[in-house]
């Protein structure tokens, strides 16, 4: 198997409302984002679900979302409505693995996605507690193990790979061959 690093290269989404929070010790998604940006993972970060901005995601490399954006105890459906408008939509922008990192509980949640019509067996979807994988290396390790049983996903990010780095010398090569090479192939 690839290096999991190589496989998520590019921009991740992360979307929790605990991102900035000031806190002493760092909160679970902080320690996430930290741990990330220190491997060199660009993010780009959200207290909210930005749908005004999902269009713009066709090209992100994952997406890590928080269940409970609203930041209190009981979880409101309006919160969970939301967030099953978000995944869907997302589905009709792009493939993406989703990681869902919460601390609420996991059964709750994937019941909540089935409910809703958003089949986990099919879903490139990711669920773990937030404690579980507070550092880069555990996130990859647990990512790698979920790669590992989940072949449209892993074969997603192959191909992407694979697709990046034969675009790119494929390009470079027609421009050293001949700089106006667009102008040609339009003729």
């Amino acid at each position: 198997m690839t290096d999991i690093k190589d496989l998520f290269s590019g921009i991740g989404v992360v979307i929790d409302e605990k991102i900035n929070e000031e806190v002493r010790t760092p909160n679970s998604i902080q320690k996430i984002i930290s741990s990330l940006k220190k491997n060199h993972v660009p993010l780009l970060e959200y207290k909210e679900l930005p749908d005004e901005l999902i269009k713009q995601f066709h090209s992100i490399s994952f997406l890590i979302l928080d269940w409970n954006l609203s930041g209190i105890g009981d979880i409101p459906e309006a919160t969970i409505n939301d967030n099953i408008a978000f995944l869907k939509e997302l589905h009709n922008v792009c493939y993406v693995p989703v990681f869902i990192f919460s601390d609420e509980n996991i059964h709750d949640i994937e019941v909540a996605l089935e409910t809703h019509g958003i089949n986990l067996a099919k879903e490139p979807i990711f669920i773990k507690k937030k404690n579980d994988v507070d550092t880069a290396d555990k996130l990859f390790a647990e990512i790698t193990n979920w790669l590992k049983q989940t072949p449209p996903a892993y074969l997603l990010k192959e191909w992407e790979k694979a697709n990046r780095e034969a675009k790119t010398k494929m390009l470079w090569a027609l421009t050293e061959a001949h700089p106006a090479w667009p102008k040609i192939l339009m003729n």
